[in-house]
């Protein structure tokens, strides 16, 4: 079974909800709830399929990123 990105939250830290591909720095996959659940579980998708839609860790989401922006200039 592939492994796949998870929102987690941490009692430790209960005003942000974090990417388990990103870690849990201050704001690598960070997300608030401001508003609904819906919206939160929106942006946590969004993010999923920018950074990590190859399964990639945030290092290496982060390489290819920058990989493809130089590539392209």
């Amino acid at each position: 079974m592939a492994k796949e990105p998870i929102l987690t939250f941490i009692l430790s830290k209960p005003d942000k909800f974090h990417c388990s591909f990103c870690g849990h720095g201050p704001d690598e996959g960070a997300f608030t709830l401001d508003g609904h659940v819906r919206d939160l579980i929106a942006a946590f998708e969004a993010h999923v399929e920018r950074y990590h839609p190859k399964g990639e860790d945030f290092s290496q989401a982060a390489a290819r990123i920058v990989r493809e922006a130089t590539e392209d200039h």
